[in-house]
Parts: C-alpha cells; sequence; structure tokens
C-alpha cells in the first residue's frame, strides 16, 4: 500500500534464490519475470523499481522490475486478462469518496460502489461459467472481496 525503498532489493533477492533454486549448473541464469503489485498508487509511483548492480568486473547493470499498478486496471481489462485475483482489491478505489463521504453524496457513492461490485461479481461468474476460475478460486475471490469490502466500509 505504501512505497517502501527495500523493495527492490527484497525482490532482488527473492529472484535471486528462486534462480539459483532452479538453476540446472549451466552458466547462464533466467531471472523470473517478477513485478510490484501497488494496491494503490499515486502519480508519485514510478512505473519501475530499480537499482543498480556493480559486479567485480567493472560491468554494471539496471535491474528494473515493473510496477502493476492495480487501480489503473478497468474491470474490461481485468475480464480480459483473466486477472481476476485482482478484483478484491479494487474497491480501495473509492476509498477516498467513502473518507470524504458528506450526507448529500452518501446515496450516489451507495448507488456507485453497488454497480461497481455487481458488475465485479458478473465478471466472477463469467469467469467460473468459462472455466476460467474453479468453484473454490471463486469462493475465495469472493469471500476476500467481501472483506474488503467490510474492512473499507467498517467507519
Amino acid at each position: 500500500m505504501k512505497s517502501d525503498k527495500n523493495m527492490v532489493f527484497r525482490i532482488l533477492e527473492y529472484d535471486t534464490s528462486i534462480v539459483l533454486r532452479h538453476s540446472s549448473g549451466e552458466s547462464q541464469l533466467s531471472f523470473p519475470k517478477s513485478v510490484v503489485l501497488y494496491l494503490n498508487h499515486s502519480k508519485n509511483t514510478p512505473d519501475y523499481k530499480s537499482c543498480t548492480l556493480h559486479f567485480q568486473d567493472g560491468y554494471s547493470h539496471l535491474y528494473q522490475v515493473p510496477v502493476m499498478k492495480v487501480q489503473k486496471y478497468s474491470l474490461h481489462e481485468i475480464e480480459e486478462k483473466h486477472l481476476n485475483l485482482l478484483i478484491p482489491f479494487l474497491p480501495i478505489r473509492f476509498a477516498r469518496r467513502i473518507k470524504n463521504n458528506k450526507e448529500a453524496g452518501r446515496k450516489r457513492l451507495k448507488e456507485d460502489l453497488t454497480e461497481f461490485l455487481s458488475e465485479c461479481i458478473m465478471i466472477l461468474n463469467r469467469e467460473k461459467e468459462n472455466g476460467a476460475l474453479t468453484e473454490c478460486a471463486w469462493n475465495d475471490i469472493m469471500e476476500f472481496l467481501y472483506k474488503a469490502c467490510g474492512h473499507l466500509l467498517e467507519e
């Protein structure tokens, strides 16, 4: 949820661990295609987390990990790319409106959130019908969506 200056180092450590664990003893290593997942972001959130690696032979390499900004994805993109696991995090986009909610805008906020959640559920139902989601995965995502909304609305 918040920027962390050490995140790129932790990802480098995870990636290195994965590479070494699955290496076949060749003189070449292929790193996984990791991303940083930002559930919420601001205009200052970078597109990449990066650091420069300096090697003993004098060569340097810019290690970059793409930043995936969840709230930038539309419901259409999420369905199209089968990014169903992101759905429970999407109601975060209503957090500011909920926090700043005034009595006059409460009805509109409720309508917008209800419509949004209905669309999310329709997507999940279609994904289950199309076989992109198992019954178990569908149940888990629905439970996480319910919990996320409960957390968002508890105040």
